[in-house]
């Protein structure tokens, strides 16, 4: 698990990973000052998703779901930016994110994602973002996974295999599934 201190930044992403949560916890940080800006990786719709909202069943993917909730908490819409590149988990978010900061150039990027998942999303940071750009990973507070204690839930212990394989993807496959991962900035080899 990876909690950095809350520090201001230039920009805060929200990953999908708990996007309730995590969208709660960029809009408070914003409303303290922590950042000016949120980025929002685009969820890529599912097969199922559009046949939902075809029927006009009330439900918002994580994307909107996380504009609206940043919107309802009174984050202007003008701070609020939505990557264009179609994210399905954190591998594709990280790339997404990766060549929004090779566009953009933050001095500083906040990165809130599901507490299981921070480490690995450190780990992937770090190997694509550019070297001057520094990296603070965050957990929404209302995430109820804690690693000292994981063995003691059913879902922890799930959640806790399910990124052991998460991790043989990422690091060992190199995700085939995604088309790769960004490569490693020069800077930060």
């Amino acid at each position: 698990m990876v909690e950095d201190a809350i520090v201001p930044v230039d920009v805060i992403v929200v990953s999908n990973a708990t996007a309730r949560a995590d969208t709660l916890a960029a809009a408070a940080l914003y409303s303290d000052g922590v950042s000016r800006r949120i980025v929002l990786p685009w969820w890529r719709p599912e097969p199922l998703d559009l046949e939902v909202q075809a029927l006009g069943v009330p439900w918002l993917p994580p994307t909107d779901l996380a504009l609206a909730i940043l919107q309802k908490k009174g984050v202007p819409r003008e701070a609020i930016e939505i990557l264009r590149d179609p994210v399905d988990g954190l591998n594709t978010e990280i790339a997404a994110v990766a060549r929004f900061a090779a566009a953009q150039r933050p001095r500083s990027l906040m990165f809130i994602t599901a507490r299981s998942h921070s480490r690995r999303a450190r780990c992937l940071l770090e190997r694509t973002l550019p070297a001057a750009t520094t990296i603070v990973v965050r957990s929404a507070a209302a995430d109820d996974f804690d690693p000292r204690r994981w063995w003691h839930s059913r879902a922890d212990a799930r959640e806790v295999a399910s990124e052991y394989l998460r991790w043989l993807n990422t690091f060992v496959l190199r995700d085939p599934w995604s088309g790769g991962l960004p490569a490693v900035p020069e800077a930060r080899r």
